[in-house]
């Protein structure tokens, strides 16, 4: 058994927000924040990464990042049937907590001082007809690490997207199609490896028995797609559920 010094930690988080409603029910939102994220145990005591065949160094005394941010998001319709959200956002994070690879079999979580994330996000939901709710949505996010040593941001898609849509062919029964896709991301902070972007399908169908009570099915990654979050790591292929929900 190996034990390590306490590394007790506390914060204060703070978040102001303004809230302007226009006549025509569209809205402007500007907040500002500052708040913590603490290490997780994993960050901290992680000793491998067997999906990259590397050795990771634990970091117990790893310091919680703080992140200073501003975000402008407008909510407005376009008519009864149609709705649309533009957001957009600026966090500085100090002593954020990066993945650096200090050498090609080892890597460790390090404060790796100021990483500035710069943002868009885009949205769209409707109703084309009675019977049918379409979705999309957008983002775009950008990272800038100030200090060289620290390398690449990991785990990072720059663009990600997802489409749905709803088919209610009767009263009870609802077909959800939906569409996941993200860019590619680095998987080590020098940049020397990659996981290629990807688009993964899914497909749900619901159906309201009563009472509060439905029933669910569906499948995941319908088209069997091979895809990776991390470089070398492969993640789950077509997959089934099957559910039960209540409603109170």
């Amino acid at each position: 058994m190996t034990r390590y010094d306490d590394n007790r930690q506390s914060a204060f988080n703070w978040e102001t927000m303004a809230h302007y409603r226009f006549s025509h029910e569209d809205t402007l939102s500007l907040s500002w924040s500052d708040r913590t994220r603490f290490p997780t145990l994993k960050e901290r005591y992680t000793t491998s990464k067997p999906s990259k065949d590397q050795i990771a160094l634990v970091n117990p005394q790893l310091k919680p990042e703080r992140a200073r941010g501003v975000d402008l998001t407008w909510n407005g319709r376009l008519n009864d049937r149609w709705a649309y959200e533009i957001s957009t956002y600026y966090n500085r994070v100090s002593d954020a907590i990066l993945a650096i690879n200090i050498d090609a079999d080892t890597v460790q979580n390090q404060n790796s001082g100021r990483v500035d994330y710069t943002g868009l996000d885009l949205g769209i939901k409707g109703s084309p007809f009675d019977r049918l709710d379409v979705g999309l949505s957008y983002g775009l996010i950008h990272a800038d690490a100030k200090r060289e040593e620290a390398g690449k941001v990991t785990d990072l898609p720059v663009q990600t997207l997802t489409a749905w849509l709803t088919l209610k062919p009767v009263e009870p029964l609802q077909i959800t199609l939906s569409e996941e896709a993200r860019s590619s991301s680095y998987s080590n902070s020098d940049g020397s490896q990659k996981a290629p972007g990807f688009a993964i399908t899914h497909l749900r169908t619901d159906y309201a028995i009563g009472h509060g009570f439905s029933v669910n099915a569906s499948v995941n990654n319908l088209f069997d797609t091979r895809y990776y979050y991390g470089e070398g790591f492969i993640e789950e292929g077509r997959n089934f559920w099957a559910g039960v929900e209540y409603k109170f």
